[in-house]
């Protein structure tokens, strides 16, 4: 029992075997689900050439971060994270965490990343911050998110996905609720884990006004949870 990996996918036939090929070079025990939210590009027709892919097709129109939870359900593994279709783990290095991270049976894993823009835009590396959990109280993703796998079985207790509410940076919401978890063992290693891919075209390129918005939701619910907290600690 190791690693599940959820891909959403919606006509991403421009990169959808860059990713499957990728993750089949992981050397550690592995399922790929995809889940596809309706394609009408050769997607399907690329998916269906590997047969290792444990294929669904998203149940209802709930966005990316709908399909992923589809997919997280479906999980078989101890550990879980989900790479779009753009990106692609970096096979060695996150196998080696995955096999730390069950040695050690770490909560959370986080790592570093190659970030590539496609449009000729300068390569760089990014550094993950070793601060996770305060810079996530503090409403900042301190990693990107392919570069990050998480236990299963704390999942459904974090309450999931709010993908009725994020349509962006639910990544950020699920990440800050998971990692309040009383006791949470998380692990940053200094090594690249993923490639991330940034494109003008990508969801959160296309959405850069609706992902301001929800952060200033996001804050603006911490802030007054925060608030909450101080006021009944005086009555503790």
């Amino acid at each position: 029992m190791m690693l599940s990996i959820v891909t959403p996918v919606l006509n991403g036939a421009r990169f959808i075997e860059r990713n499957i090929l990728a993750i089949k070079q992981l050397n550690i025990p592995f399922e790929h689900i995809i889940v596809d939210g309706g394609s009408t590009d050769t997607t399907l027709e690329i998916i269906s050439k590997y047969k290792h892919i444990k294929l669904l097709h998203q149940e209802e129109a709930t966005g990316m971060y709908g399909a992923i939870h589809q997919g997280f359900l479906s999980a078989k593994h101890q550990y879980i994270t989900w790479i779009n279709a753009d990106d692609m783990p970096i096979p060695d290095n996150f196998s080696e965490a995955v096999e730390e991270a069950t040695e050690k049976n770490y909560d959370v894993v986080y790592g570093d990343s190659h970030v590539f823009p496609e449009d000729g835009g300068a390569y760089r590396y990014h550094k993950a911050n070793p601060f996770g959990r305060y810079f996530l109280s503090k409403v900042i993703l301190p990693f990107v998110q392919p570069s990050s796998f998480y236990k299963r079985s704390l999942y459904i207790p974090s309450n999931y996905f709010n993908y009725k509410s994020f349509k962006i940076i639910g990544d950020l919401d699920f990440f800050m609720r998971y990692t309040k978890t009383d006791k949470l063992k998380v692990k940053y290693i200094s090594k690249p884990l993923s490639c991330f891919f940034v494109y003008a075209d990508s969801l959160g390129g296309k959405n850069s006004r609706l992902a301001s918005i929800e952060r200033n939701s996001l804050q603006k619910k911490t802030r007054w949870y925060d608030i909450f907290l101080f006021r009944i600690s005086k009555y503790l």
